[in-house]
């Protein structure tokens, strides 16, 4: 039998999107897999079109009061029911061949994670054309065209040494919209809640528990870059917040470890993470003027 996969995606106001997102993993030439939908209390009309998806027998849709993305996430870990689970933001989508790849890799190599590459796109469904403009000016000013690719080797790494791989080349990609994992292996790690950046610390201790990862040069997911998003909205002191947080459960991760080689990369990672709130701090500042 088949692997089963679940496809977690938090949803928070995104009706403009989410359609989009959800026929995108429908479309999936894998067909072994369950969505579970979590509403994070949206306030537009993204419920009722969760609601109508219903009708799919591998659809599962959860509600809870708004309580942030890490809190949705974790929920949907929880009510996961499949051998491997893969996140999807509700305002992107993938290629019609992410499941069939990742789990492939995963199977064959018998894997504990899969990480694979992405693709930012700016928002097809503005028109104002003001704002594609300045969408646009940010893409070029704030993207490489290799920000979602990991230039790693096709070869099997335990987690921690693919984690120092990526730091020696500044490639440590966090978002946790970019690969697979198997549930069994990783079921006690969870998001910290109520904070932003959250994925930076859920990636790096998924890598440091020391499965078995492959990364695949196979571009498999499209982030939507749109208006009032994280990546595009000025830095605050959330994101100060954000990193603080993380940098908390680094350092609880890094007390609980008596590998002297997997605490040294920890380090690198929260030095990596203090630098990154220094640069929120410097936006904040010349903002102020």
């Amino acid at each position: 039998m088949s692997a089963l996969v679940s496809v977690v995606i938090p949803v928070y106001n995104s009706e403009i999107y989410i359609s989009d997102c959800i026929d995108s993993v429908l479309a999936q030439t894998y067909p072994h897999f369950e969505i579970i939908a979590i509403d994070d209390g949206s306030s537009d009309n993204s419920l009722d079109i969760l609601k109508s998806y219903q009708k799919h027998q591998n659809f599962k849709l959860l509600q809870i009061e708004n309580s942030g993305q890490s809190v949705a996430r974790n929920l949907g870990i929880e009510h996961a029911k499949g051998k491997y689970l893969i996140f999807v933001d509700s305002d992107d989508c993938w290629k019609d061949n992410t499941l069939a790849v990742t789990v492939s890799l995963a199977e064959n190599k018998q894997l504990d994670m899969v990480l694979f590459d992405g693709e930012t796109f700016i928002d097809d469904k503005i028109n104002d054309e003001q704002t594609r403009e300045s969408l646009s000016a940010y893409l070029a000013k704030g993207f490489k065209p290799d920000t979602y690719v990991r230039n790693a080797p096709e070869v099997v790494f335990s987690g921690g040494d693919f984690l120092a791989h990526q730091m020696d080349n500044s490639k440590f990609i966090a978002s946790p919209v970019l690969y697979l994992f198997k549930l069994e292996k990783f079921k006690n790690i969870s998001f910290v809640p109520d904070i932003i950046h959250e994925d930076n610390a859920f990636t790096m201790e998924l890598l440091v528990d020391n499965g078995r990862v492959m990364a695949t040069p196979t571009t498999l997911y499209r982030r939507r870059l749109r208006k009032n998003s994280i990546m595009s909205s000025p830095k605050t002191m959330k994101n100060v917040y954000g990193h603080l947080g993380v940098l908390k459960r680094m350092a609880e991760v890094f007390s609980e470890s008596n590998d002297a080689k997997i605490k040294t990369t920890i380090n690198r990672v929260m030095r990596m993470t203090l630098a990154n709130c220094a640069r929120c701090l410097q936006q904040i500042d010349d903002d102020l003027g």
